[in-house]
């Protein structure tokens, strides 16, 4: 009976230690996806020169590829930052506006642990680089000219104005310790069809 016992403790154990990598694993499958599905809409979309809409994905509304090709960031723009949504990659502020439009778009997503996933190298991003917001109407660029960090408090980064196309990506700072936000911001510079 103890040997019984002690194997379904094992077996429970190792299904608690698993569970969030598995979960992670099946966050990235659905990241893939969706990027897929969209560079697919958009190969379509110029063979057969009309309108393709953009896929939903378990009830996730997918707007936008982002793109940083400094960093290695090919990520689906879902809306709304839920936790939920969070998890599968960066969000929209919904408070915000659209990429391309005048104001601010605020996108913000998770750091992770991990090199490489998600915002987790959003800290090498410097002034002068480029971000991409890859949408069914156009291609934005945005040319990085701010960076710092502020308190998770400090909501004054949403904010716009109303003559620039602003966008700002928000992310947790430091790595493990999320004390702050991580803010970079660029303006943009180039809209191609």
């Amino acid at each position: 009976m103890k040997k019984l016992l002690g194997m379904i403790f094992i077996i429970l154990g190792l299904i608690i230690v698993s569970y969030p990598h598995m979960k992670k694993i099946k966050n990235e499958k659905i990241q893939q996806e969706i990027v897929e599905s969209i560079q697919e809409t958009q190969e379509a979309k110029k063979d057969i020169k009309e309108e393709v809409d953009l896929p939903k994905f378990e009830n996730n509304n997918v707007t936008d590829i982002l793109k940083i090709e400094k960093i290695d960031v090919l990520l689906p723009i879902l809306e709304d930052a839920t936790k939920e949504n969070l998890n599968i990659g960066p969000c929209r502020i919904l408070e915000t506006k659209r990429p391309g439009e005048i104001g601010n778009c605020a996108i913000a997503g998770h750091r992770s642990y991990n090199y490489g996933k998600q915002f987790n190298r959003l800290d090498e991003i410097e002034l002068g680089d480029k971000i991409q917001v890859i949408s069914k109407e156009k291609n934005y660029i945005y040319t990085v000219n701010n960076k710092f960090i502020v308190k998770p408090e400090d909501i004054w980064v949403l904010e716009g104005n109303d003559h620039d196309k602003i966008i700002t990506l928000i992310t947790c700072t430091p790595i493990k310790v999320g004390t702050h936000r991580l803010i970079i911001q660029g303006i943009i510079d180039n809209e191609l069809d």
